[in-house]
């Protein structure tokens, strides 16, 4: 039996969900699920293909445990302990993890108000059963467009052509006399295979104004949230874009924190940790007198954990921050390293 790298996540998805309702696992299990998903969803391989060639372990995110239950799935077609972990929760609480806004909470609710699929969801909310039963209006609004959108979406985005929405989006942000400075964020500024939703950062110091310049950007079809320094769109195409603007006394750690990997993330923060530093995105803090240091830039934030900073595609967790930490980092090709002829062959 043939599983994808889509499927693979979206069951350990199923199953760091099932730990959070449940109350089964504390927040370092769910993480490491939800870590482990990450990473497989962003692998330029199958994984599957990897298990069978024996390396696994090569894999980032992926612990020993894990690795075993994987193990166990694609020997026998199910995992004992995923199936223990899932029993008793309806199916629709899974399936409407798929649907954007809808974390494991909100679909449990929805499923104890006695929905059983997502048609009859569809069905209760235009017919305003769902709302009569105690249901929010405007999160029933927010999921009737969050199914929209997945009944409209192909799945994950190739790298070229996220890359090149990417770079409309950054053109256009930059144009803001209200903007600093603007990058793409997660996994398409680490540049994997596929990308999901596409998200971005700027810098200003006047985040309302840069939220409402993103708002107006020409495709935009729908703003499906607007805060005080945040946004998600939709556009023409079926994309949906997801704006987070900081300030630029700490958009550094902004930056690099929503960049990721995960698992980058929490070995930096292991490391910060032994230096009396908090990371977030909010900025790096001094634990003993709460005061936030500047990182206007990622080099201000890697330097303060003594490290030169990882390009953005190696941050993975696998190896790159030892590497940075003595000053060891590869230098990673470039287009305009790459040199070679060019040669044309025509038919006879």
């Amino acid at each position: 039996m043939e599983i994808s790298n889509a499927k693979l996540a979206k069951i350990l998805r199923e199953v760091a969900a099932a730990y959070t309702l449940k109350k089964t696992g504390n927040i370092f299990q769910i993480r490491a699920y939800e870590n482990a998903a990450d990473s497989i969803e962003h692998a330029t391989a199958e994984i599957q293909d990897l298990w069978e060639e024996g390396r696994l372990h090569e894999v980032p995110g992926l612990g020993e445990k894990i690795r075993g239950y994987l193990d166990e799935l694609f020997t026998k077609g199910k995992v004992r302990h995923f199936e223990a972990v899932q029993k008793g929760i309806p199916k629709i609480v899974f399936d409407l993890l798929d649907v954007p806004g809808i974390g494991p909470k909100t679909a449990s609710k929805v499923a104890e108000l006695g929905v059983e699929s997502i048609d009859d969801l569809k069905a209760q909310i235009k017919s305003g059963e769902l709302i009569k039963k105690g249901f929010s209006g405007k999160i029933a609004q927010n999921i009737m467009d969050g199914l929209r959108e997945v009944s409209s979406r192909t799945g994950r985005i190739l790298l070229p052509y996220a890359a090149a929405q990417a770079e409309k989006t950054i053109n256009y942000l930059k144009k803001s006399k209200d903007v600093i400075d603007a990058h793409p964020l997660g996994s398409l500024r680490r540049m994997v295979a596929t990308v999901g939703d596409l998200d971005f950062s700027a810098s200003s110091n006047k985040a309302k104004s840069v939220v409402e310049y993103f708002c107006q950007m020409p495709g935009v079809v729908r703003v499906v949230d607007r805060g005080e320094n945040k946004a998600t769109v939709v556009l023409q195409s079926g994309l949906q874009l997801d704006l987070l603007v900081g300030r630029p006394d700490s958009y550094g750690a902004l930056l690099q924190h929503f960049t990721g990997s995960k698992s980058h993330n929490i070995h930096l923060r292991t490391l910060a940790e032994k230096k009396s530093l908090s990371l977030s995105e909010y900025g790096v803090k001094q634990i003993k007198t709460g005061k936030i240091v500047p990182t206007k830039t990622e080099e201000d934030f890697y330097r303060l954990l003594d490290m030169d900073t990882p390009d953005p595609e190696i941050r993975e967790d696998s190896g790159e921050i030892e590497a940075a930490i003595k000053h060891q980092l590869p230098k990673l090709v470039k287009l305009s390293d790459i040199k070679g002829d060019f040669f044309a062959c025509t038919g006879s």
